[in-house]
């Protein structure tokens, strides 16, 4: 009687099953973890485009003009991964944080290959991880993000 009882026990577990919250509570706690880093977004391409494309940026400006955007996108990466959410959606965020992580990698590496040419990259990578973004928001119930259109030089 011991072992059946103990058989029950392991294979029931002795903790409480994980609840997944719904999708309502799911969304919420999505939109909370992302406003700050799509904001700094918009921040960095406004003062992105103020560099000039042919000057030699110092290191220091473009660590300062980075670095906002950078700790924005880490906070709401871990905010997500955080989330209890189904594997279909999970998946989805996790492809939103690779993308986003990618991002953060052009952000760091600078502007090795010139002004226009890094911007031009992290603007590239940034839009693919908006396209993953939008699956989230669908699997979300939320309208799709919609950033504000590319500023003009």
């Amino acid at each position: 009687m011991l072992v059946a009882t103990a058989t029950v026990i392991a294979a029931c577990g002795s903790t409480p099953a994980q609840s997944i919250p719904d999708r309502a509570t799911l969304a919420r706690e999505y939109q909370q973890a992302i406003p700050n880093a799509n904001a700094a977004t918009y921040t960095f391409q406004v003062e992105a485009k103020t560099l000039n494309p042919s000057a030699t940026v110092p290191a220091f400006e473009i660590a300062s003009l980075v670095a906002p955007l950078v700790s924005s996108i880490e906070r709401a990466n871990s905010r997500l991964l955080r989330m209890s959410a189904p594997p279909k959606i999970m998946g989805d965020i996790r492809a939103l944080v690779d993308a986003e992580n990618l991002v953060i990698k052009d952000l760091k590496i600078g502007p090795l290959s010139g002004i226009p040419s890094w911007v031009q990259q992290v603007t590239t990578d940034s839009m693919k991880a908006v396209a993953i973004e939008n699956i989230v928001d669908a699997d979300l119930g939320l309208p799709p993000y919609s950033p504000p259109p590319p500023l003009e030089r």
